[in-house]
């Protein structure tokens, strides 16, 4: 019962998107699937006569010698999966009694509707505050129900608007694009473009332009 609880534990750990330690969590998680089969199959002897106990003892001396092989590999193995635990609780709490789903519905509205990523001063504080919720808080939720970072989250945005300008408006300059959707250089903007969609912007607007003048 305690292998169970411990399989379903681990496992909940590692399906969290914000999970950092997956290597650990998932050779744990094999650790302990691999002890309580050999429980199973222990019992299963008791229970039916089976005459297994030689393979039992030579599956669990094999055991012992990859547990040994494993700690001295990753000494830090059981350190990490309690300071996931530990993590994991402090997130759930730090999100405990919030109504997520409202507060998604007002990240929307400020991020489509008032485009509130085009402020170039916007943090994680002052997005927050708009929200009526910590920053710390909206870090969790965001990695929690997005899977990102908040200037991830908030670049990704600024890189959408940045590509329907692109597309749409042959005549604004990159130099405007840049401030226009929130960020406050030509560089950071270039990088963060180049990440996010393989291209520069100057490469990404040729590439569109000569995709709709192709001949059909």
């Amino acid at each position: 019962m305690y292998c169970l609880h411990l399989i379903k534990h681990l496992a909940s750990l590692f399906i969290k998107k914000y999970s950092r330690e997956k290597k650990s969590l998932r050779i744990s998680l094999y650790c302990v699937t691999a002890l309580f089969s050999l429980a199973v199959i222990w019992l299963l002897n008791l229970a039916m006569s089976l005459n297994l106990i030689k393979t039992i003892h030579l599956s669990l001396s094999i055991y012992l010698i990859v547990i040994y092989i494993l700690s001295n590999k990753y000494p830090q193995l059981l350190h990490i999966v309690k300071l996931e635990s530990q993590r994991d609780y402090y997130i759930r709490s730090q999100t405990e009694g919030l109504d997520i789903n409202s507060i998604m519905r007002k990240l929307h509205t400020l991020m489509k509707g008032k485009k509130i990523y085009s402020n170039e001063d916007l943090t994680v504080k002052h997005l927050a505050s708009e929200l009526e919720i910590t920053p710390h808080q909206l870090s969790e939720i965001l990695n929690q129900k997005i899977g990102k970072t908040f200037y991830n989250y908030i670049n990704e945005m600024r890189i959408e608007e940045a590509k329907i300008l692109l597309q749409t408006d042959s005549e604004k300059s990159i130099l405007s694009i840049t401030y226009d959707v929130g960020f406050n250089s030509t560089s950071a903007f270039y990088n963060a473009f180049k990440k996010h969609t393989g291209y520069s912007p100057s490469a990404y607007r040729k590439k569109f332009q000569k995709q709709f003048h192709a001949p059909v």
